[in-house]
């Protein structure tokens, strides 16, 4: 009895490997695109921004974002950190520091083109303000 066998180190096993490897690659890419993008959109946050009357460099360190004043010579003061954020939905919220009143208030913050925006609550009492971009 003969028992026909199929080579299956010929073309066709070639090419369906190769195209198994082409998906996985293509997903592996489409993953690491959307972290990536998700990633830029957390970190559209950092810069100088300009407020009322002062400014305020927002960088990250590890997965919080600091806000400290820069003085008219562009001179950081990094001991004076004056915002506190974390990254959620689509939105930083933390704290921030209020000269006034001499405390830390909540805040939720949120970019828009070149403006930060940012919702402060003390209590229930809550106060827009905005910012805008100055690099």
């Amino acid at each position: 009895m003969l028992v026909d066998v199929q080579n299956n180190f010929g073309p066709k096993s070639k090419y369906k490997s190769m195209k198994k490897i082409s998906k996985l690659f293509a997903m592996i890419l489409c993953v690491i695109s959307t972290n990536l993008s998700a990633q830029d959109k957390q970190d559209e946050i950092i810069g100088v921004w300009n407020t009322r009357d002062a400014q305020i460099e927002i960088y990250k360190a590890d997965d919080k974002y600091i806000g400290v004043p820069i003085d008219s010579k562009g001179e950081r003061y990094p001991e004076r950190k004056i915002l506190h954020l974390e990254h959620k939905n689509d939105k930083w919220v933390g704290k921030i520091y209020s000269r006034e009143r001499n405390r830390s208030l909540d805040v939720i913050c949120e970019v828009e083109d070149n403006k930060l925006l940012l919702e402060v609550s003390a209590g229930r009492i809550s106060r827009n303000l905005e910012w805008t971009r100055a690099n």
